[in-house]
């Protein structure tokens, strides 16, 4: 009868597993500096972000000005009995 063998798996060594996961650590930590000096990115984002809340800005004071500008008006003319 013959006798068939599974192959066996290679079980990944100490020293191996090391320094797999020292070249993979110094592969994302390359990455990371080099994301971290290019922030052009960001620098679009954070100007979008101000133009957004520039223009909600000008809008509620827009509108403040236009509610309190009516009743400054109505009080001064019933003030001057106009």
């Amino acid at each position: 009868m013959p006798t068939t063998t599974t192959p066996r798996r290679r079980r990944l060594q100490p020293t191996m597993l090391v320094v797999t996961l020292l070249a993979a650590a110094s592969t994302l930590k390359a990455r990371a500096q080099a994301a971290r000096h290019d922030e052009a990115g960001n620098v679009i984002t954070d100007n979008l972000a101000w133009i957004v809340f520039g223009v909600i800005a000008i809008v509620a004071i827009g509108a403040l000005i236009k509610t309190l500008g009516g009743t400054v008006i109505n009080w001064v003319q019933n003030q001057l009995n106009v």
